[in-house]
């Protein structure tokens, strides 16, 4: 009876002590990048071996013999490099990332290239696959990839930015351990921007769904997406940030929407079969590098609205073969159309103050050029060895001819220095050995050191008596010169 007791007792407290404990479950939550942005961090080193420069052999050299400079120490020729390469051609980051959410435009373009039925259909395949991985990329967005190589990205609002992970702090975009498995992106409607590196190296990536609500797609997002050959980009896009389709080496086809107001820096570099590109009028700079090397572009159209098109911007672009550039533009940058070997046609409005140094140097393919009134400095070299060059047409108002602006522009026959010109730069006409013939207008009060040096077929000079001054060698070895 002793030991009955016992057991009862001690089965008693085991009930109340189950009573009392109740299972504990613990859920780990995902971790995920702060609300704001992740900051992206300096790029630059990173930089300098992703991006080489075009190959020096592209360019022929000219022969010594037929460009013969002076040997004084006055008369600099121009280095090696700048012929060949621009000395800074790897891809540098920008100051700042682009973290800002543009503002949506009023008017949806109704000329925009959109599918609905068809991000609907990705996006119901994007969710029937099993998910191989899945998390958040943003406060209200979550992302999901599926078996297929299937990359979904859905919610509401701003995309985190992301960097590179080949950087000393690197925090790459979470799926960016399967980049080479990522075949298709998938965006949903309610997305407004695409992150900083978001998709960068996913070089098996062939196709690409973005929504109606997207307002930016952000710095080098679809940065090395080799295999990606075409992407349409919704209406209300007012941004394509810097290098965000850099180096796409088989993209073809792209369209820039009217709602687009600034092309970045490096956007379309090295795009290499891109083979037409039309820029509308919303879109105020066409950026730095912008279509570097794009020497698949046959058809460019630029829109009236453009006022600045950036340094390099069209560098390379060897298959190009007309510019039409509108009176919008106020500047033509530095070597914007450097060796575009294929030119033969350019038409500058009146509106455009200053040309470049360098700006269409080595198109040896162009064969007469009218510069407009409205230009005030033609920079030096601007037409550095162009010698297909036949006609060229200087309107008064340009008061400023640089340094090698024509040399061995062996093409040209005659050529008229306006009077509002008051001085032209050492070399400006330099080894133009086809020159028989020169006006200069009574107002111009210096000519540069070198300025027809080798000249060889000059036979006469009009020198008016505005002039004050003639430099060192400025008719050297005109051999030809008898008046």
């Amino acid at each position: 009876m002793k030991r009955l007791k016992v057991t009862s007792v001690m089965l008693s407290a085991a009930m109340c002590m189950s009573m009392v404990m109740t299972p504990v479950s613990v859920m780990a939550d995902e971790a995920a990048p702060e609300e704001t942005q992740v900051e992206e961090t300096e790029k630059q080193e990173a930089k300098e071996t992703e991006k080489p420069a075009p190959k020096e052999t592209e360019k022929p050299a000219v022969k010594e013999t037929e460009k013969q400079e002076p040997e004084q120490t006055q008369k600099e020729e121009p280095a090696e490099t700048d012929k060949q390469e621009p000395e800074q051609t790897q891809k540098e980051e920008p100051a700042e990332t682009e973290k800002q959410v543009p503002a949506e435009t009023e008017d949806e373009d109704p000329e925009a290239v959109e599918d609905k039925e068809l991000e609907d259909e990705d996006s119901s395949e994007a969710d029937d696959a099993p998910a191989l991985a899945k998390g958040k990329c943003g406060k209200k967005l979550n992302w999901s990839l599926s078996t297929a190589g299937v990359l979904t990205i859905s919610g509401k609002g701003v995309m985190y930015a992301y960097t590179k992970p080949n950087q000393s702090k690197p925090t790459p975009a979470p799926w960016n351990g399967y980049a080479d498995k990522i075949t298709k992106v998938v965006v949903s409607k309610g997305v407004t921007t695409i992150g900083n590196n978001a998709f960068y190296n996913c070089v098996n990536l062939t196709s690409v769904s973005l929504p109606k609500t997207l307002l930016a797609i952000n710095t080098d997002a679809f940065e090395k997406c080799k295999a990606l050959t075409k992407v349409v980009i919704p209406s209300k896009v007012t941004t394509i940030g810097y290098g965000a389709f850099s180096e796409c080496s088989n993209l073809v086809s792209i369209n820039i929407p009217k709602s687009v107001k600034k092309i970045g820096d490096y956007a379309f570099y090295y795009c290499g079969k891109l083979t037409g590109i039309s820029i509308p009028a919303s879109v105020r700079t066409i950026g730095s590098r912008a279509f570097y090397s794009c020497k698949g572009l046959t058809s460019l159209a630029i829109a009236k609205g453009v006022t600045s098109i950036g340094d390099y911007a069209f560098y390379y672009c060897t298959g190009l073969t007309r510019i039409v550039i509108p009176a919008s533009v106020r500047t033509i940058g530095s070597r914007a159309f450097y060796n575009c070997t294929g030119l033969t046609s350019v038409s500058i409005a009146k509106g455009v103050t200053s040309i470049g140094e360098y700006a269409f140097c080595y198109c040896t393919g162009l064969t007469r050029i009218v510069i407009p009134a409205s230009v005030r400095t033609i920079g030096g070299r601007a037409f550095y060895n162009c010698k297909g060059l036949t006609s060229v047409s200087i309107a008064k108002g340009v008061t400023t001819i640089g340094d090698y602006a024509f040399y061995y522009c062996s093409g040209l026959t005659a050529i008229s220095i306006p009077a509002s010109v008051k001085t032209f730069g050492q070399g400006a006409f330099s080894n133009c050995t086809g020159l028989t013939s020169v006006s200069i207008a009574n107002g111009v009060t210096s000519i540069g050191n070198y300025a027809f040096y080798y000249c060889t077929a000059l036979k006469s000079v009009s020198i008016p008596a505005s002039v004050r001054g003639i430099g060192n060698y400025a008719f050297y070895n005109c051999s030809s010169l008898t008046e």
